[in-house]
């Protein structure tokens, strides 16, 4: 059956599995904000204290009586006290620049019929962007959903033309992460925990790494390990979820039905689930992805934490490429067809993790192994690849690093 008849087929029988679900009656459950402060982060700057929480899809679809994430839209909560002698003024333009009001998500939920569901999400949203000297103010803004991690700034504006600029990361419950928990020892890793100190002792360690991931048994070959990066978990993650890297879900009920509507309607799904792939003993430790438009388009990476340090950072391994369509072998039935030049997947995501103030400095080692098209490599599908032999070595910014700050080194 072509592509085409079969996704219409089963648009006709899911079609019902679709429709969100709601209150029975108009009855908000504003007692759960409770529970969703619980996680948020404050942040001062310059005489302004900044909340903000994320509501889970459950909690949003209690305090709205809608399921606003089935329709793209999450609710971010913020308070900002100001403790000025002179107003200050919000910018939720900072948070998302398409951001929804409250009568547009009224209207989007169904809701935009009822005059009191509209005077609720009128009540309980940040309405004006003033806020006076000395006073609190609170309330949501409505923006476009973001899974795992919600990662934005709010910018405030003073009366002398000042910008306070916080920037947020943020947990969201509900999705299943494809991340382990990671302890400081690596107990599955053969060699012994070591602390490099000199530049010279890093480069001969990365350098003598194995040239590529491998599969469960260490038996053949998969993609290439073609970047490293330097930092704790916390700078790693957040360097990447600034550059707008999406976290991947673990494949289950949930991210296997995810992948179905991503076929069934033509579109990308943000965080599908990525193939393990083994180093040290091991599958990824954590996994990021860039979609594209479609579900078989997107950038993928997959880091291992090694056994060493350097100067007391964590060293993570890692394999970067393109998935550029979907292809079909015996072993998996399924797979992702990786663009052929892995380089350029590599040196995407310097310039993207660059341009998104995410990077300190960059340097490149040996290791890959160097190969061209007429002669490239192959990875544990069968699909060809080649490059000219080097790893990326990145340090991620914990705090933004503009572009001309960034440190370019020169190792042998």
């Amino acid at each position: 059956m072509p592509e085409k008849n079969l996704r219409q087929l089963l648009l006709i029988l899911f079609a019902p599995l679709f429709i969100g679900i709601s209150c029975a009656t108009f009855n908000p459950n504003t007692h759960i904000l409770k529970d969703v402060l619980k996680r948020s982060h404050t942040k001062a700057i310059n005489n302004v204290t900044i909340t903000a929480a994320v509501p889970s899809e459950n909690e949003s679809r209690e305090l709205f009586c809608a399921n606003l994430y089935s329709n793209n839209i999450q609710p971010v909560w913020l308070e900002i006290a100001n403790n000025d002698d002179k107003p200050v003024w919000f910018l939720p333009y900072s948070i998302d620049s398409e951001y929804f009001t409250p009568m547009e998500t009224s209207f989007i939920s169904k809701s935009f019929s009822d005059p009191e569901k509209n005077r609720f999400y009128n009540s309980v949203s940040f309405n004006g962007m003033s806020i006076p000297p000395n006073k609190v103010k609170s309330g949501f803004v409505f923006t476009h959903l973001d899974e795992g991690s919600k990662e934005f700034n709010v910018d405030i504006m003073g009366e002398d033309g000042e910008l306070r600029t916080t920037a947020f990361i943020i947990d969201i419950p509900g999705l299943d992460k494809d991340r382990k928990d990671i302890t400081a020892e690596i107990v599955d890793d053969p060699n012994p925990i070591e602390s490099f100190q000199t530049a010279e002792q890093l480069q001969s360690y990365l350098e003598a790494l194995p040239c590529c991931t491998t599969n469960e048994s260490n038996s053949k070959n998969a993609d290439p390990l073609n970047l490293v990066m330097i930092g704790s978990e916390e700078e790693v993650q957040h360097a990447l979820i600034r550059s707008k890297w999406k976290e991947t879900e673990n494949t289950n009920a949930r991210s296997v039905w995810k992948t179905i509507q991503s076929f069934l309607f033509g579109k990308a799904y943000k965080y599908s689930p990525m193939s393990s792939l083994y180093l040290f003993g091991r599958r990824q430790d954590i996994s990021f992805q860039k979609p594209r438009e479609s579900v078989a388009e997107r950038n993928h990476l997959r880091l291992w934490k090694s056994s060493v340090l350097y100067n007391n950072s964590p060293v993570w391994v890692g394999q970067i490429s393109r998935d550029i369509g979907v292809a079909y072998n015996w072993n998996t039935i399924i797979t992702h067809q990786i663009d052929p030049d892995v380089d350029e997947a590599r040196d995407y995501l310097i310039q993207n993790m660059w341009y998104s103030m995410a990077l300190r400095k960059i340097v490149y080692v040996n290791g890959v192994g160097m190969s061209d098209m007429a002669s490239p490599q192959k990875n544990l599908s069968g699909h060809e690849y080649f490059s000219d032999g080097r790893r990326a070595v990145l340090w991620p910014a914990a705090e933004h690093t503009m572009l001309e700050d960034v440190s370019l080194l020169k190792w042998k």
